[in-house]
């Protein structure tokens, strides 16, 4: 990683002290030694480990003799300043130079693509991250479904496809979410809670529905949000649970367990006081 790191790490030259000439990046033109090699640096006297220090002298530039002449740019950098200390610094994607942190230099290294529709349904700071993550998935349609399975031949048999919620239909991705029975009842009673007005059972027409006010923060969006994921993510849960526990809950159930999570939720979020707020308060016994 270190040739792919180096370029973000900039080093602002005071004193020299702690700067390597030829290997960091304390110029414009880059690292030195992309002009001059290594025996022409030894031949001056210098060293791989040199620091800028070893060029300075009663605060001016030292440069082996010709050097400037063969570089004329060297007459351009400002000498260093004895007084101060040397600084490291990041360049992020933007080029300015900023204190590190990991999230600065991750978003600096990371690939980069055109932003999509759905990712403010998906990630946004009050989600459940556990509920993110499965609703990534299932916007992507990686969600580990029969269907899905079935090509890898993980199980052959014709009935272990069959949907572990309803019995009676293939797994999939827009079966589960919600033309399955078993989901749709559960669905049907979420949306009768719903903040937002949604009147559609498929997961993709709910997404669409939500397209235009995602990125809205208010109660009612959020709340919105946090209800859709939070079934996503038990239906999800129950199915697994019925296909390899052996256990299961009735919609009723699964339902009380969503409506219990949000409402936890609920309690830690912070939002500006309206009538919109006050309802929902009063609404979710909070």
């Amino acid at each position: 990683m270190r040739g792919i790191i180096r370029p973000f790490i900039i080093h602002k030259v005071g004193n020299g002290l702690n700067t390597f000439v030829w290997h960091d990046t304390w110029t414009d033109y880059g690292n030195l030694s992309n002009f001059f090699s290594f025996r022409e640096i030894h031949r001056a006297g210098l060293s791989n480990v040199s620091k800028v220090a070893d060029l300075i002298y009663n605060n001016a530039w030292n440069w082996p003799v010709g050097w400037s002449a063969r570089l004329p740019m060297l007459l351009n950098i400002h000498p260093p300043d004895s007084n101060v200390e040397d600084i490291v610094c990041w360049k992020n994607a933007d080029g300015d130079l900023v204190e590190f942190s990991t999230r600065v230099a991750w978003d600096s290294l990371r690939s980069r693509a055109e932003v999509v529709m759905w990712y403010p349904i998906v990630w946004f700071p009050q989600q459940i991250p556990s509920h993110s993550f499965i609703m990534w998935l299932l916007v992507l349609e990686k969600l580990k479904t029969q269907d899905k399975l079935k090509p890898w031949e993980v199980n052959v048999s014709s009935a272990s496809n069959v949907c572990v919620l309803c019995k009676s239909q293939q797994d999939s991705h827009d079966h589960l979410f919600f033309e399955c029975p078993y989901s749709k009842h559960v669905w049907s009673k979420i949306l009768d809670i719903m903040p937002l007005q949604i009147v559609y059972d498929k997961w993709k027409d709910v997404f669409q529905c939500l397209y235009g006010v995602a990125n809205r923060r208010v109660a009612r969006v959020v709340v919105s949000k946090i209800l859709l994921s939070a079934s996503v993510y038990f239906i999800w849960q129950e199915r697994n649970s019925r296909l390899f526990n052996n256990g299961g809950r009735n919609p009723d159930q699964l339902f009380k367990a969503i409506i219990l999570t949000v409402r936890l939720k609920m309690r830690s979020l912070k939002f500006k006081e309206s009538h919109h707020v006050r309802d929902l308060r009063l609404k979710w016994n909070i």
